[in-house]
């Protein structure tokens, strides 16, 4: 008993659903952007400042995540299937890229090496539903939709100190592949957003040959199943032409 009581809990999976967000959901875009913004902005940030950095932020889901963009993309959201709260949200979207995940311009991005690779973004889960595998499901639909794109890997970027995230991609399979020491990142000033310099690890995984075998769980193969599903109903759209959204 005594041993019991000296294990940590384990909190118990959250009851979410994972869908992809269409026309109807870009209207809460602002309420998604202020749960990104909780999960971005420094500990210390002043109420003033998270609302400065939810409108910065509001305004990249609009152009990345509407169809405003022309390239695919897509953007996933999880929901409280008890109260209907969007609690998570993760995207994906098509940008010119290195192997490496530098973009254009970047030192060492070789012109001959830039195509158009997905990029994995925007990944935020509301506090009290982190560590339960709401980032999970949403990294396996934003997977799901890659495959269905007919890629075959997918890349990311993420804050080289922040352990955590970078703990939980590793647990999906991802590797760093480059250290980007010339990156930025939004910074809320009392005028505005400045983007200030940063250091980012760009991590990479490769999609081939379906679900890795490491750390498969009943979870990951339903949430694949119900994301294919999704992917395969968005794919339907963009051939008729109604939405830009993937």
């Amino acid at each position: 008993m005594l041993l019991l009581a000296l294990l940590p809990s384990i909190p118990p999976p959250a009851n979410v659903g994972v869908r992809e967000a269409t026309r109807v959901d870009w209207a809460s875009y602002r309420k998604v952007s202020d749960l990104i913004a909780d999960g971005f902005a420094a500990r210390d940030a002043t109420s003033t400042e998270r609302s400065i950095l939810a409108q910065a932020l509001y305004r990249n889901l609009v152009e990345k995540f509407t169809s405003r963009n022309r390239r695919r993309n897509s953007l996933f959201l999880a929901t409280d299937e008890r109260s209907g709260e969007v609690v998570g949200v993760c995207g994906i979207e098509m940008l010119d890229l290195s192997p490496t995940a530098k973009e254009p311009g970047q030192q060492g991005a070789a012109a001959t090496t830039i195509q158009g690779r997905p990029l994995l973004s925007n990944l935020a889960v509301g506090a009290a539903f982190r560590g339960r595998g709401t980032a999970k499901k949403l990294c396996r639909c934003v997977e799901s939709t890659a495959r269905s794109w007919g890629e075959d890997e997918i890349l990311l970027k993420v804050e080289s100190e922040n352990r955590r995230a970078r703990n939980l991609y590793r647990s999906l399979g991802y590797r760093v592949v480059a250290t980007l020491r010339d990156a930025e990142k939004p910074q809320p000033r009392p005028w505005g957003i400045e983007f200030v310099p940063t250091k980012q690890v760009a991590m990479r995984k490769s999609l081939r040959g379906g679900l890795p075998l490491d750390n498969l769980d009943w979870l990951d193969i339903t949430t694949a199943a119900v994301c294919a599903g999704a992917a395969a109903a968005a794919g339907a759209w963009l051939v008729e032409g109604h939405l830009s959204l993937y």
